[in-house]
C-alpha cells in the first residue's frame, strides 16, 4: 500500500508540474510564494556593515545633506547645506572642495560610467562619464561636477524650487530630477567632454521631457530595465512609474500602495529603494511603514504588495529625513529612524535586527556599495561602516 501509495503522489505531483507549466500565472504566484518563504526562512546576511570604521569630520562647515561612494576608492563625494560639494577621502583628507552657490546641495548621484581613477590621476583624454557627477540644489539647479577636478561642467536651471532628488537612469544617456515645484524633469546628456570647465556647456545636459503632478516630488529612483523611474508624490497613495523613452508621452503607470485597492490616502510615499535583483521596491512612507512591492513577471510597470512578508514599521519624527536602501541579498534593509539612528531590517519577517547609534543628531542621508555603509548627518560628520 505504502508503493502503491508513492506512485500515487508521483502522478499527482506530475500532474500539478504539468498544470503550472500550462498556466503561467499560476507558475509565478508559485515562483512569488518561493520567494517569499526563502525570505522568511533566511536569516539574512550576518557580515552586514554594523562597526564604525572611520569618522569623517570638519569636511564642512555646514550641515552635510547628502553622501556618495566613490566606487573602488576609500572616499566619498558631499554635498553640504553651504553650497559645498567636496571630494574627501575616509581618512578626512580632502582632494579637492567646489563652491556651487545657489544654496545647500541636497542630492548627489554618480554617473553609472564612473571608474575607480583617484582624482589625482584622472586623464583629461578620460570620458567625461566616468568621472562625473550630477548634483541638486536648493536653487533648482541641476549640475554636473567633474570628480576627477571638482569643476563644474554643465548647469541647467531645471527646477524653480528644491531639486530634492536625482538619479541616472540606465546607461546614463539620461539623468532624472525631481524637486519641490511639483516636477520631474528627464534630462539627456551629451556624453562628451566640456570643452571649458571654467565656463560649463550648457548643451551637455538638455531639458527632454517636464512632468508635472498635484503635489511636492519627494523622490525618484531608477528601475532595472534601463529606461523607468519609480516617482514618489506627496499627499498621494499612489506611486508612479515614468517611462523616459516613451516618446508618445503616454499616461503615467500608477500603482497603488493601499493593500486594499482604494484611494483613501492614509499615508504617502517619501523614498523608494530598488533591490539589488531589480525585482522588489522598499517604500517609506511618511507615516513609518516600510512596503514591499513585487515586480509582476518581467514588466517593470507592474508591482504588488507582497502580503506574507512581515509588517516594518520605522520610529520617524517630524521633518523626517527618509532614506533606506537594501543589503546585497534582499533579505536585509538600512532605513534611517528617528534619533539618529539607523535601523537594520529582516525584510522576510519585519524584524528590527539591530538599531545602529551613529551620529548625534538626524542622519540625512546613507549610500551602500554592498560592502561598506556610508551616512552623513546633520552633525556635519560621516560616518563610514564595514
Amino acid at each position: 500500500k505504502l508503493e502503491k501509495g508513492g506512485k500515487l503522489m508521483q502522478l499527482v505531483w506530475q500532474h500539478m508540474e504539468c498544470s503550472l507549466q500550462d498556466c503561467p500565472e499560476q507558475n509565478e504566484q508559485a515562483q512569488e510564494l518561493a520567494e517569499d518563504e526563502a525570505m522568511l526562512q533566511s536569516e539574512g546576511a550576518h557580515d552586514f556593515p554594523q562597526k564604525i570604521v572611520s569618522s569623517i569630520e570638519g569636511a564642512h562647515p555646514a550641515n552635510i545633506l547628502c553622501v556618495r561612494l566613490i566606487p573602488g576608492r576609500d572616499e566619498v563625494l558631499t554635498g553640504a547645506g553651504d553650497g559645498c560639494v567636496r571630494r574627501v577621502g575616509f581618512d578626512a583628507q580632502s582632494a579637492w572642495t567646489t563652491h556651487l552657490g545657489g544654496g545647500g546641495v541636497l542630492c548627489i548621484d554618480l554617473h553609472p560610467s564612473h571608474t575607480s581613477c583617484p582624482a589625482t590621476q584622472v586623464s583629461s583624454e578620460a570620458p567625461l562619464q566616468e568621472h562625473l557627477g550630477a548634483v541638486g540644489s536648493m536653487d533648482g539647479c541641476v549640475r554636473l561636477v567633474n570628480t576627477g577636478t571638482g569643476a563644474c561642467v554643465a548647469v541647467c536651471q531645471s527646477h524653480s524650487k528644491y531639486a530634492g532628488g536625482l538619479t541616472w537612469v540606465g546607461d546614463g544617456t539620461c539623468l532624472v530630477s525631481c524637486s519641490y515645484d511639483h516636477s520631474v524633469v528627464v534630462h539627456g546628456f551629451g556624453g562628451s567632454n566640456a570643452k571649458d570647465e571654467h565656463s560649463p556647456d550648457r548643451d551637455l545636459l538638455t531639458i527632454i521631457r517636464r512632468v508635472e503632478f498635484a503635489s511636492v516630488v519627494q523622490h525618484v529612483a531608477a528601475l532595472h530595465d534601463g529606461h523607468s523611474v519609480a516617482i514618489a508624490v506627496r499627499d498621494s497613495c499612489f506611486l508612479r512609474i515614468l517611462d523616459t523613452q516613451d516618446k508618445e508621452r503616454s499616461e503615467i503607470i500608477t500603482v497603488n500602495l493601499n493593500a486594499a485597492g482604494d484611494d483613501h490616502v492614509s499615508f504617502f510615499p517619501c523614498h523608494v529603494a530598488v533591490s539589488p535583483c531589480g525585482r522588489l521596491l522598499l517604500v517609506s512612507t511618511n507615516k513609518g511603514r516600510l512596503l514591499v512591492l513585487r515586480r509582476r513577471g518581467a514588466n517593470n510597470h507592474s508591482w504588488r504588495h507582497c502580503p506574507t512578508l512581515g509588517f516594518m514599521q520605522l520610529a520617524v519624527e517630524n521633518f523626517h529625513n527618509f532614506s533606506a536602501t537594501w543589503h546585497g541579498d534582499s533579505c536585509l534593509a538600512f532605513a534611517v529612524a528617528a534619533g539618529a539612528q539607523v535601523w537594520v531590517y529582516h525584510t522576510g519577517t519585519g524584524k528590527v535586527v539591530l538599531k545602529l547609534d551613529l551620529h548625534k543628531i538626524n542622519v540625512r542621508g546613507m549610500d551602500f556599495d554592498g560592502r561598506r555603509l556610508v551616512t552623513c548627518s546633520f552633525d556635519k560628520t560621516v560616518k563610514v561602516l564595514m
